[in-house]
């Protein structure tokens, strides 16, 4: 069995780039969405099922759309991917947000905090493991749909995968497949220990409040 170590290299290099810049795209927008509408039920219907409207529209449907208008093939990959991630980001910094008990903003509230530290002190940080799991979530989602890149000359691991299938090589399909298996654990690992990170902090102020 041959092993392009170049080509794997290269290709995982672009895999990463596209994906990483998605997700902090989608994570940008999908809290930022999140803290405009939490609080306003229509909008918050329409933003989260229209972001769960997206995940059912196939991706090379997105760029079927985005290139007769768009020249920059990793722009058109980027907000395709970013588009797929905004919905477990948005409808989590939703649930984090409204998850605050009604206590703690009045006590907030009669120490004069404004509505943005609220925001930010009490119920983004009272709350944030949960947002930081909607990340973890998008994280997958993202490093997986990029293997699709490849459909319009963007690389990405999708390419040998591709190239694997056309030639019939199971061996060079396994070199694609294996390290997005590989980084998509990764990041979910990374992710997961400052989830952990953060959580433990929350559970120590919690004790130490008691």
């Amino acid at each position: 069995m041959v092993i392009y170590w170049n080509d794997i290299w290269n290709q995982l290099l672009e895999h990463i780039e596209m994906s990483f810049l998605a997700l902090i795209i989608s994570t940008l927008i999908g809290i930022g969405i999140g803290i405009l509408v939490y609080k306003t039920k229509f909008a918050k219907t329409i933003f989260v099922n229209g972001s769960a409207i997206l995940q059912v529209i196939p991706s090379i449907t997105l760029f079927g759309v985005l290139l007769p208008t768009i020249d920059d093939l990793l722009l058109i990959v980027l907000i395709t991917l970013s588009l797929y991630g905004i919905f477990p980001i948005l409808s989590n910094t939703i649930v984090a947000l409204n998850n605050i008990e009604k206590k703690k903003i009045l006590v907030a509230k009669s120490l004069g905090m404004n509505e943005w530290n609220i925001i930010w002190k009490i119920r983004f940080r009272g709350n944030l493991s949960t947002i930081i799991n909607g990340i973890r979530i998008s994280s997958i989602l993202i490093i997986g749909t990029t293997s699709i890149a490849f459909s319009i000359g963007a690389g990405g691991l999708g390419e040998i995968i591709y190239q694997g299938i056309t030639l019939k090589s199971v061996s060079l399909v396994m070199q694609g497949t294996i390290p997005i298996i590989l980084l998509s654990l990764t990041t979910f690992g990374i992710i997961s220990l400052i989830k952990w990170s953060f959580s433990s902090k929350n559970n120590k102020k919690k004790v130490a409040n008691v």
